[in-house]
């Protein structure tokens, strides 16, 4: 049998739902992903930028607005109301290592970019929050910056009658630094886990619920195993490996979610994140 609520097909819903989840996964992975790693290769050659080193680039460490604002940028041009597909058909041909090949298709995301990110001296600017179509479904999707510890895009159904059973949508572009720890490590402890290989084929991002996403990132003896040579036994730092892991749960929770989405960093900043 078929359960109707307000004349609403629910299985029909739940199709929906895994339908849109399958998109957006498929376009993190094969869109976004390239266009990110790209955009912060050419961005940090220009200058000396903690992503471009090693701890950067591996995982993404201290490089999470990098990430987030390239998948705005490309969600945008992908499903915008009105799309622009300007953008992300440029990246269908996967990777690009010729350096003028790969600045020249980066040219339009640049522009997209600086629109979305800018920071005027006197406030801060840019776009924190746009509409998107997917499957027939309109989505807010917003920028939560939670404090100065990390960010990542919040894609959440407008509740139109076709849209009641579809949940949140965390879009992560830089979710395996919370599978090392970073604030714990030293700078020679990256060289470590880089050289040991550890989450080498971990992918960089992450789609799916909040509750997926709680129990991707709060899983203790994954993360301990990963520092386990890297931390000395007995070191101090130990002592606030459960709080640190602890923040997983923390950054999606509902409530941090309307303090910190949709604002600006800046000042997000002065909002104490209690632990």
């Amino acid at each position: 049998w078929t359960l109707f609520i307000r004349g609403v097909n629910v299985d029909a819903q739940s199709e929906i739902a895994t339908e849109v989840m399958k998109e957006l996964r498929h376009f993190a992975e094969n869109f976004v992903e390239i266009a990110a790693v790209e955009f912060v290769k050419s961005a940090t050659s220009k200058n000396d930028d903690l992503c471009g080193r090693p701890a950067g680039q591996y995982f993404r460490t201290k490089c999470c607005v990098y990430y987030r604002n390239v998948a705005f940028v490309m969600l945008e041009d992908k499903y915008g109301i009105p799309p622009k597909n300007d953008i992300w058909e440029s990246f269908k041909l996967g990777p690009i290592d010729d350096f003028e090949a790969r600045e020249l298709r980066l040219t339009p995301l640049y522009k997209e970019f600086n629109r979305v990110a800018t920071f005027a001296a006197d406030r801060p600017g840019g776009i924190y929050k746009m509409f998107v179509e997917i499957h027939g479904v309109t989505f807010t999707v917003t920028k939560c910056d939670i404090n100065s510890v990390h960010t990542y895009l919040l894609i959440h159904p407008v509740y139109t009658h076709d849209a009641q059973q579809i949940p949140d949508i965390i879009f992560d572009m830089s979710i395996k630094q919370f599978l090392i720890m970073p604030d714990l490590l030293k700078d020679e402890d990256f060289d470590s886990l880089i050289q040991n290989r550890v989450e080498f084929d971990t992918p960089g991002w992450f789609v799916g619920t909040e509750d997926e996403f709680r129990k991707y990132l709060n899983d203790p003896k994954r993360i301990r195993k990963n520092l386990y040579n890297i931390i000395p036994k007995g070191d101090a730092r130990w002592d606030n490996f459960i709080q640190t892991v602890q923040l997983a749960e923390i950054m999606v929770a509902k409530t941090i979610q309307r303090r910190f989405c949709g604002r600006p960093m800046a000042q997000n900043r002065a909002i104490h994140l209690e632990l």
